[in-house]
């Protein structure tokens, strides 16, 4: 299978990506991160922006010294319509964590922690889902309208499909199924996921929100690596653009969870975008849309979900101001 991946470029990523989760950690380790949670978010995000705009101009810059101009514009930009796709689809993430957290009432001061372990199992996970879905599309060429039919019916059902928060998690089976097979805690053990009391091995709803978490990447990452494998099916610029997304994205929850229950309206823009993905696959045999149409899609819906929640909040504390007055 064909990839612009050379030893050259896969070093470049590995060192700044571990640099990048190494400086978290050690600022999460000394709590600066919980001291001015906003300001790091904010911080953390221009920062993995700025690796992203990075590595995208090694990138070009490398093939278009190894294989030549042409080429190098075309996989550069399918790298950086794939890291903003992904970056995007990955609200949904960020909207099921912040109802995870609101649920089991987990503090700010541990979320990170679990988040941080949800980021080690993402990587692993995400990698053998991206390796067995390349892998069954250049076996298999026609697997990828299957993938069409189930991106377009998940961007349907995430317009349309709504609930409470409490009426969603109180009745979703994988919670209940923990709470019957293994013993787990009433409440937080602090920073815990595991509790011996009176020689009996517990749980903490700490470890099931972590677990959960995995659980719903996974579930996440099949709908968003069948949207990247439209754009393109070299391993190497699925890999690297998910992964960058990927580790982004608790930055972008600490900041985003800012909003509240506002950053679910983003989630009928991810909805409009799956559904465009899922037509662009099914009528790709007729029709071709280039890469950068992805990028003019994405930032259309993603400025009118931005302006849309800013409008949401503006509204809300008016007339919270006004019903003061009165």
């Amino acid at each position: 299978m064909y990839t612009i991946g050379t030893p050259f470029l896969w070093t470049i990523f590995s060192l700044l990506s571990i640099a990048m989760i190494a400086i978290e950690i050690g600022l999460q380790k000394k709590n600066i991160l919980v001291k001015t949670p906003l300001k790091c978010s904010i911080f953390f995000s221009l920062l993995w922006l700025g690796v992203v705009i990075l590595f995208t101009i090694i990138l070009w810059s490398s093939i278009n010294k190894n294989i030549g101009y042409d080429v190098a514009n075309i996989k550069t930009l399918s790298f950086f319509s794939s890291y903003c796709l992904e970056q995007f689809l990955s609200i949904d993430n960020i909207i099921v964590w912040f109802l995870l957290f609101q649920y089991f009432s987990i503090p700010v001061i541990y979320q990170r922690k679990v988040l941080i372990y949800g980021l080690l199992g993402a990587v692993v996970f995400r990698i053998i889902i991206i390796f067995i879905g390349n892998w069954f599309l250049y076996k298999y060429n026609w697997i990828l309208y299957i993938f069409g039919v189930i991106i377009l019916y998940t961007g349907i059902k995430t317009i349309f499909y709504t609930h409470s928060t409490v009426t969603v998690l109180s009745n979703n089976q994988w919670i209940s199924w923990f709470y019957r097979k293994f013993r787990i805690t009433n409440k937080l053990e602090e920073d815990n996921f595991f509790l011996w009391e009176n020689k009996i091995f517990f749980f903490t709803p700490l470890f099931l929100v972590t677990i959960l978490i995995e659980l719903s990447d996974i579930i996440f990452a099949i709908d968003s690596v069948s949207a990247i494998l439209s754009i393109t099916i070299d391993p190497f610029i699925i890999i690297t653009s998910n992964l960058l997304a990927i580790f982004n994205l608790r930055s972008i929850y600490f900041l985003l969870s800012y909003f509240g229950k506002q950053i679910n309206i983003i989630k009928y823009s991810v909805g409009f975008i799956l559904i465009f993905i899922g037509i662009k696959i099914l009528i790709e045999h007729f029709l071709y849309i280039p890469e950068f149409f992805y990028l003019i899609v994405i930032g259309v819906f993603l400025s009118i979900s931005i302006v849309l929640n800013i409008f949401y909040v503006l509204k809300k504390k008016f007339f919270k101001i006004n019903k003061k007055l009165s």
